[in-house]
């Protein structure tokens, strides 16, 4: 089991990095607080110790394909459904979905039976700007 030793809400992306965890194109050269996605991104990924209970890792989409990276970052939860806690799309407006894993869901905000038609709804956000956040959490 891996214990990060940050404190709550300190980004841990060094310890991914140190740890060899992140693919070496995805580190720049004196960097070791954020990596970069396939369209050079900025903190495109973080990892993060949000509390003493959860542990996050967040994408920083800002691309014309923001929508599409929102779906896939959905399809690619939904196999994880039993030991996800939530995903989350923020928005600058704030938080527009909080979808559960299996042990917090309930009725239509569970990840396991989110339909296509579903995740294009929630995905949507990210399309109007061709920018969103999108969160994992593990409780």
């Amino acid at each position: 089991e891996l214990k990060i030793s940050s404190t709550t809400d300190s980004i841990s992306t060094p310890v991914f990095i140190n740890l060899g965890w992140i693919p070496q194109e995805m580190i720049k050269k004196n960097s070791s607080t954020y990596i970069y996605d396939v369209f050079n991104n900025r903190g495109a990924i973080t990892f993060w110790r949000a509390s003493p209970n959860y542990l996050g890792l967040w994408f920083y989409i800002q691309s014309p394909n923001a929508f599409e990276q929102c779906i896939n970052l959905y399809q690619t939860a939904q196999p994880f459904h039993s030991s996800l806690w939530l995903t989350e799309i923020y928005q600058d407006t704030g938080y527009t979905s909080r979808i559960y894993g299996d042990r917090y869901c309930s009725g239509n905000n569970c990840l396991r039976n989110l339909t296509p038609a579903q995740i294009s709804k929630l995905c949507q956000v990210c399309k109007d700007k061709n920018a969103c956040t999108f969160y994992y959490f593990w409780r």
